[in-house]
Order: C-alpha cells, then structure tokens, then sequence
C-alpha cells in the first residue's frame, strides 16, 4: 500500500514539475471525483433499497389476508432482547456520526505550532522584559 500510494506522489510531483501546489490541487480534484462517486453509489444503493420496499410493500398489500390463520401464526414473534454491549456499540458510532464533520473541519484548519522554550517566540522579549 505504500508503494502504491508512494508512487502515485511521485507521479504527481513529475507530472507537476515538483510543484506541491500543483499536486495539492490534484489531489483535491481525485478526492472530490472519489467523494463524487462514493455520494452516486450510495444514493443508487439507497434507491434500490427503497424500490425493494416498494415492491415488498405492494406485494403484501396484493396477497389476500387468509382468515383461518391459526393465532400462534398471527401472533407477532417476540423480539430478541438487545444485549449491553450492542447498547454501548450503537451508542459509540452514533456518538462517532455525530462528530465525524466536526473533525472533517477541524482537519482542513491549519495551525501554528510554536515551541515552548524557544526565546525568538518569548513575549517577554517584545517589551524587552528579563
């Protein structure tokens, strides 16, 4: 995976003339092409899905009721009681949906980082302190 994603950078820095302003746009053209293709698959997924219902829908609605349906058939079956840790792991990716465009603008804000005991970022320095 590291060579492929190695050479794919160095195929754009060439194809850029070692430009990385150049190969940033690039990559931000694959990304939107790749988020592009990845919104159509699943919005054509999502369609399909609501066809099925549709038809599952109507298919049931075009079948008759039978009347002599004995009372254990009528009966809704019990539903499975949900366990602690499927609780906690539904709780954990709801949690993860919620914040996922919180860190998607947090990872495009750029930010300075400036050493601690470096005496050329000292405020003390500015107005000339000891």
């Amino acid at each position: 995976m590291f060579w492929l994603l190695f050479g794919a950078f160095m195929y754009l820095m060439i194809k850029n003339q070692w430009d990385l302003q150049g190969v940033k746009k690039d990559v931000r053209k694959i990304a939107r092409a790749v988020k592009k293709a990845l919104m159509g698959a699943g919005k054509s997924i999502q369609a399909a899905a609501q066809e099925a219902q549709k038809q599952k829908a109507a298919k049931a609605a075009a079948e008759p009721v039978r009347a002599e349906q004995p009372a254990e058939q009528a009966a809704p079956a019990p539903v499975p009681e949900v366990s602690p840790e499927t609780k906690e792991s539904n709780a954990l990716l709801k949690d993860l949906e919620e914040h996922t465009s919180i860190a998607a603008m947090l990872a495009n804000v750029p930010t300075l980082n400036f050493p601690e005991d470096d005496p050329k970022y000292d405020s003390s320095r500015k107005y000339h302190y000891a």
